[in-house]
């Protein structure tokens, strides 16, 4: 009795034909089936009135009454059935549920701790001002000219490579001596395993570079040719040797460099190294003008200083007036870069005989490579 009490509770996730025949049934009961008399077949009841508001076969009515109440039940039975089974097909439902809410959970906590493990580890390997990471980046920064980039993950680029290549036999000295001195109790190398393996990273740019020189020849020669392959040899082997993945820049080089050095120009002609040189001279230019607020007006100052600078003319003038002030040439001089580049070519040739003194089985695969190469 009361407000609600021919209404049935159903939960709300329930399927969309349990609530329409739930609401069904609620509504045969409690309107007495007034809209759907002849779908019940109670069409007639006492319910039913004339044109002039008379109440029509009260005695019809009154005869047919047990018959709807054993409708009512029979349909109030059969809501019943229907809910068990629909109650069976949820069982399994509501276990998959389970378990898939279960694993949400784990992999939260399991989230949750690895962001905890994360957070502790960075704490503990906080960088501090005179540890050995900073150590190392100073000499990195301070001496060549070498940062990592944040634009470019936190790594270095292209540029920064080549200066650790051109210094590497320098730079991996000065590292090997800043890690045994700051080397800790608990380390499990030994100063001469740290030198060692200083050495071998020292070798690996050594090689590397010797490498890239090679394949940037213009018109190579067969002999600048084997001279690659020598290279790119010895210094893939190592970078295996020493654990680093081989990237599909390793490949290209280990694999189809020395056939494009082939094609007339070689691969040197071919590089795009003009580009770079391009956005350097772009970005001098932006950071003279970066003051200049106007677009239109730093665009044409721009392009009018850089065709000053490109003009043929004053390049030439530019050019006289230098030979005009020099002393000329002085007995036995060597200017600083022809110095270094005698070095490195000293290193390689040092860098590349000590590996393969020490792969001689991949050394005789290599002659007889260039064998075939000569016959054809």
């Amino acid at each position: 009795n009361g407000p609600g009490a021919n209404t049935i509770s159903v939960k709300n996730d329930a399927p969309v034909s349990v609530l329409l025949f739930l609401q069904e049934v609620t509504d045969f009961i409690e309107y007495g089936g007034d809209d759907d008399d002849e779908e019940y077949g109670l069409e007639g009841t006492a319910d039913d009135v004339n044109m002039d508001g008379n109440t029509v076969d009260a005695a019809d009515a009154a005869d047919a009454a047990p018959d709807k109440a054993n409708r009512i039940r029979n349909k109030v039975a059969e809501v019943k059935a229907r809910i068990v089974q629909l109650e069976e097909k949820i069982v399994p439902l509501k276990a998959s549920r389970k378990k898939i809410t279960d694993r949400r959970d784990k992999s939260g906590k399991y989230i949750a701790r690895a962001k905890e493990h994360i957070k502790t580890f960075k704490s503990d390997r906080k960088i501090d001002d005179e540890g050995i990471e900073t150590a190392l980046f100073s000499v990195f920064k301070d001496l060549y000219g070498v940062k990592l980039q944040a634009y470019h993950g936190g790594s270095l680029h292209g540029k920064d490579h080549q200066k650790i290549m051109s210094n590497a036999d320098e730079i991996f000295t000065l590292f090997a001596e800043i890690l045994k001195e700051n080397a800790k109790e608990d380390c499990k190398l030994t100063h001469d395993e740290i030198e060692e393996l200083c050495q071998k990273y020292s070798n690996l740019y050594i090689l590397w570079d010797g490498a890239f020189s090679y394949a940037s020849t213009i018109n190579p020669s067969r002999e600048d040719i084997a001279m690659y392959e020598r290279f790119v040899t010895a210094a893939v082997h190592s970078h295996k040797e020493l654990g680093m993945n081989v990237t599909p820049k390793v490949h290209l080089m280990w694999m189809h460099v020395k056939r494009q050095m082939e094609f007339p120009g070689g691969l040197g002609d071919k590089r795009e190294d003009w580009v770079e040189h391009q956005h350097q001279i772009t970005r001098k230019l932006r950071n003279q003008f970066r003051t200049t607020k106007d677009m239109e007006v730093r665009g044409d100052a721009m392009a009018r200083l850089h065709h000053q600078q490109t003009n043929p003319e004053v390049q030439a003038y530019m050019e006289r007036v230098d030979a005009s002030t020099r002393r000329g040439p002085r007995k036995d001089y060597t200017t600083a870069d022809a110095a270094r580049r005698a070095e490195r070519k000293s290193a390689r040739a040092s860098a590349l005989e000590l590996w393969e003194i020490g792969h001689r089985k991949e050394m005789l695969a290599l002659r007889f490579s260039f064998f075939v190469m000569l016959l054809v």
